[in-house]
């Protein structure tokens, strides 16, 4: 393992493995973090102002049961969502904590990881995330349309007119192989040809947008549990 700043912000380096997106235990009790170099806030932060970097999301099925844990007076902190995923036995994850990149030109700030959470957030009728249930990670729009083997990040595109596919763990993969054994050149040949692949323009914007696309998986959760009510 190695210690990388990303963009040596003065922000503070933590530790990371491979991947864009790998968890690891930090020593910092209660939290978990992903590659790259993160800041521990301090204050509440707004979800409405906050960017989405993927539209479709692996686990839409679970939307509901994030609302209802924090309509319950949840706060998604690591050890809420480690005892939620035990519950899901469709998600093959570890638990860790909403990642907010901040740092570009123009002062947005995109969610890195944690769609489904905001989104549960959101739908519950909370509008902002507590400081333990999100981290900053120091990003720019440079970074995001870069190509950078020595961080993982394999998948450039631009934040501002494109999102990233949800599924590109698989070409993330077969990309970084390809970079070991044929040599980065071959491997970067094939990003740029396979760009479709892992993103897509963008069509929505902020996450209360995106809760619009995702409205109806809430609306029929809420309609089956009054219809089981009534029955019981």
């Amino acid at each position: 393992m190695e210690i990388i700043d990303t963009l040596s912000r003065g922000i503070q380096p933590l530790w990371i493995n491979e991947g864009d997106h790998t968890i690891i235990p930090p020593k910092q009790p209660g939290i978990l973090t992903v590659k790259g170099s993160a800041e521990i806030p301090k204050d509440r932060l707004n979800i409405s102002d906050l960017y989405c970097t993927q539209t479709d999301l692996r686990h839409a099925d679970v939307l509901p049961s994030i609302s209802r844990l924090v309509r319950d007076g949840g706060i998604l902190n690591h050890v809420t969502v480690a005892k939620h995923l035990e519950k899901q036995t469709s998600i093959d994850t570890e638990p860790h904590l909403v990642v907010i990149a901040k740092g570009f030109e123009d002062g947005r700030r995109y969610v890195w990881d944690g769609h489904h959470r905001l989104l549960g957030i959101w739908n519950a009728g909370r509008k902002f995330l507590y400081p333990e249930e999100f981290l900053f990670m120091a990003a720019d729009y440079k970074l995001c349309s870069s190509i950078r083997y020595d961080l993982g990040f394999v998948t450039p595109y631009d934040p501002k007119s494109e999102v990233r596919s949800s599924n590109f763990a698989a070409f993330k993969g077969k990309i970084l192989k390809m970079a070991l054994e044929l040599g980065e050149d071959v491997a970067t040949d094939e990003i740029h040809k396979s760009k479709s692949i892992y993103s897509s323009p963008r069509k929505v914007n902020t996450i209360p947008e995106l809760h619009e696309l995702y409205k109806s998986h809430f609306e029929k959760n809420q309609t089956s549990s009054r219809l089981q009510e009534n029955h019981e």
